[in-house]
Parts: C-alpha cells; sequence; structure tokens
C-alpha cells in the first residue's frame, strides 16, 4: 500500500539530484496526516483490472498541503 503524494514524471539530472533533499526538508516539516477509508475502486477493465485503489479523506488536508509544497 503506498499513498502518491504527487507523480513527477522524467526529471533531469539536476533535479534528480536536489529532490531527496527537497523531499528530506519537506518530510520533516509535516504533520502526520489522519486518513479515513473512503471507498474502494479499480480502473482499466471490468474483468481484468490494472490498478485497484482505495479512496482517502483527510480532515485537515495534510496530503494536499504536501501535494502543494511538492508542486512549488
Amino acid at each position: 500500500l503506498h499513498l502518491t503524494v504527487l507523480f513527477l514524471g522524467d526529471l533531469d539530472a539536476d533535479e534528480q539530484r536536489t529532490l531527496p533533499y527537497a523531499i528530506d526538508q519537506l518530510a520533516s516539516s509535516l504533520a502526520r496526516p489522519r486518513l479515513r477509508l473512503a471507498g474502494l475502486g479499480a480502473v482499466g477493465g471490468r474483468s481484468e483490472p490494472r490498478v485497484v485503489y482505495c479512496a482517502a479523506s483527510d480532515e485537515h488536508d495534510a496530503v494536499q498541503q504536501a501535494h502543494a509544497d511538492l508542486s512549488d
């Protein structure tokens, strides 16, 4: 199980080098999110789904704030 906060896509060499430091700095300042299971679903076909996911609610928007911080 994992939580994707932001998909980064292709990174150039400089971004790849600095990313661990940026994430470490952000992670040390994060509040622990309190997530609630809000539903389950699947995509990619009725008989053979490619992705199974769970929807989560985040009452304090901690994950949304982390996404915004990483997007800058």
